[in-house]
């Protein structure tokens, strides 16, 4: 028997039809119903074929999904409801499917489609940022320092970055008695300052103590926070679309930083588990191509920074330098003499910045060809 059944396209769904379906949609004959029980490569499949095809997404993904033997569509969802490992392997063996379907039916924007969920623990606060910093696509959280205490230690040391060119060099012994005296101070303040919270701020008739003690103890390691080191631990969780991390791994490798390219071979490790199809280009022979020229771009606007003498690069100010310098002389003088000095000194001031914003502002000259094709 058929059910009568419509969507917007005029499909007709039998009754075997709508039993395959069922699983996987949240309606059958809504025009608006959302996915459901499928793993993201299906689903960045599914949507990418959608933007070129006149079929309805629930046809296409019977026809061309359910339905179709070299889609390993039954190995993959029957995976998922035993183990994990066979769900990855059926994915592993129709991935030849996948990639023609990213590939021929989809552009960049298909990556968008396909998300994760990714952890990344123990690491310092700069790689953190450099995550962070990646808003569009990506939504991370960090390990609190307003909520978490992070002074606990593990094997005796502080948690921190002990970056392994520093530890090899001359200035590890002092590199760690700094951090370990930051850490010392944020430890010894740590109760005083809540003391003294909870003393300017008593809790109130209509506060819970245990709210009370969770809310001062959060103020107090608010005021600490600043004395914790960029070289911190800390633990960041990410939720985030396939292109967006493409481009983060992309970036993250091409990094002069040592502990980001690290983070990325790290990551692009579980992402190729869990979205392979839409992050193998970062490392590609296309995303080694991308990183040589984020580190050629990095490298040549350093270099013309400190040819312009904004000491970026260089360690001694340049000739050429627009920047004026602080040692031009401006007379104070008292009495009858003092509008004429204040005069003099106004001139010389006006006329050292009116200087340094006509050589900000003119037309790069054709003698710095790798400034103008750095900022190109």
């Amino acid at each position: 028997m058929t059910t009568p059944a419509f969507d917007t396209w005029g499909d007709r769904f039998g009754d075997a039809e709508r039993a395959l379906l069922a699983p996987f949609v949240t309606d059958l004959d809504a025009p608006i119903f959302g996915l459901r029980n499928l793993p993201e490569v299906v689903k960045g499949a599914l949507f990418s074929r959608y933007s070129r095809t006149d079929k309805s997404l629930r046809r296409i993904l019977l026809d061309e999904f359910i339905q179709a033997p070299e889609s390993g569509f039954a190995a993959i969802v029957g995976g998922a409801a035993a183990t994990g490992v066979e769900q990855i392997v059926a994915v592993r063996q129709a991935e030849a499917f996948y990639e023609r379907v990213l590939v021929g039916y989809g552009d960049d924007s298909v990556a968008e489609l396909g998300g994760a969920h990714v952890a990344c623990e123990g690491i310092s606060n700069i790689a953190a940022k450099a995550l962070e910093d990646s808003r569009l696509g990506i939504s991370p959280l960090e390990k609190s320092t307003r909520y978490v205490v992070f002074n606990r230690k593990l094997d005796g040391r502080y948690r921190y970055a002990r970056e392994p060119r520093i530890m090899a060099s001359r200035h590890a012994e002092r590199y760690e008695a700094a951090l370990d005296g930051l850490f010392d101070a944020y430890s010894a303040l740590l109760e005083p300052t809540i003391a003294s919270v909870r003393t300017r701020t008593p809790c109130d008739a209509g506060t819970s103590e245990r709210a009370y003690n969770s809310a001062t103890r959060a103020k107090a390691c608010d005021l600490l926070r600043g004395l914790l080191p960029m070289a911190t631990l800390t633990n960041v969780g990410l939720f985030g679309n396939g292109r967006a991390f493409e481009y983060l791994l992309t970036r993250l490798y091409a990094s002069p930083l040592a502990e980001l390219p690290a983070l990325a071979a790290a990551m692009q490790t579980a992402l190729d588990a869990l979205i392979p199809s839409f992050v193998k280009r970062a490392a590609s022979e296309r995303g080694r191509a991308q990183q040589a020229y984020l580190r050629g771009m990095r490298e040549r606007v350093v270099a013309a920074i400190g040819g312009w003498g904004l000491g970026i690069g260089d360690s001694e100010r340049s000739p050429q330098s627009p920047i004026p310098s602080p040692q031009s002389p401006v007379a104070l003088v008292t009495g009858t003499g003092a509008r004429a000095g204040e005069r003099a000194g106004g001139r010389r001031a006006a006329g050292d910045h009116s200087r340094l914003c006509r050589r900000a502002w003119q037309p790069l000259p054709a003698a710095r060809p790798g400034l103008r094709g750095a900022l190109l």
